[in-house]
């Protein structure tokens, strides 16, 4: 997914080249802000890093431990459904109907936009 508009009419290379300030005023590229699941899941003791190291997997693992036990079976059915076109047509929703049109009119990210996804 890629904003094209006055401002990126080459595209935005899915995110890359959008800079957005963060809720604690550091700036990151869009892109990475929501590889690194919008901050949501990371906190002030850990962070992912690449190639994960133990206490990323472990931290993960809660996570999705706690996903599972929040919202049950609908998450157990998502998860099961391995198709990339059906992630590419979620992905491109989300996008299209969430991602995008905040940022379309501001870079600064709040609170309240990071929790549009979840």
């Amino acid at each position: 997914m890629a904003l094209f508009n006055e401002t990126y009419p080459k595209g935005d290379l899915g995110g890359n080249a959008h800079k957005v300030i963060l809720t604690n005023g550091s700036v990151s590229n869009f892109h990475s802000f929501w590889d690194a699941g919008a901050y949501i899941i990371q906190n002030d003791s850990w962070h992912i890093v690449r190639p994960m190291n133990m206490q990323n997997l472990t931290a993960l693992k809660t996570v999705a431990n706690d996903y599972l036990n929040t919202y049950g079976s609908q998450v157990e059915q998502l998860a099961k459904d391995i198709n990339p076109l059906t992630w590419a047509q979620e992905s491109f929703r989300i996008a299209q109907n969430t991602t995008y049109p905040y940022i379309s009119k501001t870079n600064q990210l709040d609170k309240n936009y990071t929790m549009l996804a979840y």
